[in-house]
């Protein structure tokens, strides 16, 4: 497990942590936090363990005390003088995201094979017509990734990724910036959505003004 890339912005900073099935994080060695140690326990398939710490090895190089590290009831990390932390991680990646001053949310993605299956269950009729026929999968796990960075953006859990965010269409390139639109209160709010599309996986992040009021 390595530190892969880092993504710098002038608000915020991400870190991508590849992970090597040949390497090991150890837990002791991240002093992970009370919050954290709890969620470590409950973990037991070792392909999941790894995935838990790579994303705390990824936020442990962006901040080097993560003992700090909490959740609010609704699940969304934090830590203190941040405004915004994110974690994601999936097969092969892990990815933390902080910023002292806007709220964020990532999410990181393998191309999966059962997008397809389930494209219905997560995207409006508008945009599955949106797809192309060559690109599909790779365009499936944008909109995914969108829509969970939007979820995670909020803390809401209990938006539906399907009637309550949409993702304006996405034209597959190297890197592209997408308008995503949450309903809450019966009202659509705008946030901008950034996708990182590489060979093997699929990195987006989002980010608002935090509400001070």
């Amino acid at each position: 497990m390595a530190l892969h890339r880092i993504y710098k912005w002038q608000w915020l900073e991400i870190a991508l942590w590849k992970i090597e099935l040949d390497d090991q994080i150890e837990a002791e060695n991240l002093q992970l936090s009370p919050a954290d140690k709890e969620k470590w326990r409950k973990i037991k398939h070792p392909g999941k363990q790894a995935e838990f710490l790579s994303s705390r090895a990824a936020l442990k190089y962006l901040i080097e005390d993560i003992d700090g590290l909490s959740f609010t009831k609704e699940g969304k990390p934090q830590v203190k003088n941040f405004q915004g932390v994110s974690l994601s991680h999936c097969h092969n990646y892990a990815v933390a995201a902080i910023s002292r001053n806007l709220d964020i949310g990532a999410d990181v993605e393998n191309y999966r094979d059962q997008f397809p299956k389930i494209a219905k269950r997560f995207l409006s009729d508008q945009e599955l017509n949106s797809l192309s026929k060559t690109e599909s999968l790779r365009q499936l796990a944008a909109f995914w990734c969108a829509k969970e960075s939007l979820i995670k953006l909020t803390g809401n859990t209990k938006l539906d990724l399907r009637k309550d965010l949409r993702v304006s269409p996405i034209n597959l390139s190297n890197r592209q910036v997408c308008q995503g639109l949450i309903r809450e209160n019966r009202q659509l709010i705008a946030h901008p959505v950034f996708i990182k599309s590489e060979a093997d996986f699929c990195l987006v992040f989002s980010y608002r003004k935090p509400n001070l009021s």
